[in-house]
Order: C-alpha cells, then sequence, then structure tokens
C-alpha cells in the first residue's frame, strides 16, 4: 500500500494454517484484499491466473503477477509510488516488464525487525534476464 498498490488478490496455496486468514481479515473487510484458493491441476500458476485474468482482470488497469517473495517498489527514491511510475505507461503501453533484482542477506545473520525493504538493501549488481510482467 506505501508503493502505491490499490488492491491485492491473493492465492493460498495448500497453507496447512489458518493464520493468514485472521491477519488479513482487516484488509479483506476493508476491501484492499481478495483471498482465493490457487486452482491447481499438474501446476498452479497458469490455472490460477487464468482464473484471476477471468474473475478480476476487467477491475484492473495495473495489474502485477509477484510470488509472496517478490517485490515491486520503484527504483527512484523520489518518485513515491508505483501508481506514479505507471501513469507515464498508460497511453503508450499495454504492459510493462521488470527485471528480477536478487537480494542477498544484506550481512545480516538473524532476521532483523523492520521492514525487509529497509533491512535488506545489498544486491548484486547484475541484471537478471529473468523479466516479471
Amino acid at each position: 500500500l506505501c508503493a502505491g498498490v490499490e488492491h491485492f488478490f491473493l492465492y493460498n496455496h495448500e497453507s496447512s494454517s489458518k493464520d493468514h486468514e485472521a491477519i488479513l481479515a482487516p484488509y479483506v473487510e476493508a476491501g484492499l484484499v481478495t483471498l482465493e484458493q490457487a486452482l491447481c491441476d499438474i501446476h498452479c500458476q497458469v490455472p490460477t491466473y487464468q482464473a484471476l485474468l477471468q474473475h478480476h482482470g476487467s477491475k484492473c488497469v495495473w495489474l502485477a503477477l509477484i510470488d509472496i517473495d517478490e517485490f515491486l517498489y520503484p527504483a527512484e527514491p523520489s518518485t513515491l509510488s508505483l501508481s506514479t511510475v505507471l501513469k507515464s505507461y498508460e497511453d503508450h503501453a499495454a504492459g510493462v516488464c521488470i527485471h528480477w533484482i536478487i537480494y542477498g542477506s544484506s550481512n545480516h545473520i538473524e532476521a532483523p525487525r523492520g521492514l525487509l525493504i529497509d533491512n535488506f538493501d545489498q544486491r548484486s549488481p547484475t541484471i537478471h534476464p529473468v523479466v516479471k510482467t
């Protein structure tokens, strides 16, 4: 939300715990999160992505398909939100590709308190060839 995301569509894939439901309940009630079960045949991503697009795609101007351990954050510190960045593409782009950037431990032995984006700021200087769309 602090990066400019307006809504999250979260898909649970065989979680053995129900803790996430209680944690997410206030966000679901506020209309910020839609929580559904992943659809799986042999694989889960493609059927789940298809269901997401079929049921919710028309509700979105921009939609990012990212895993729980991936982050989208504007590269320019002066740009405070993803919506600001994406607005510049609205008139001439049907999609945006973003390269993976691989982050490491930032020399932490144990996980520190606080936001991941504040504590894990050291990354590979090489831009990964894989992109997210």
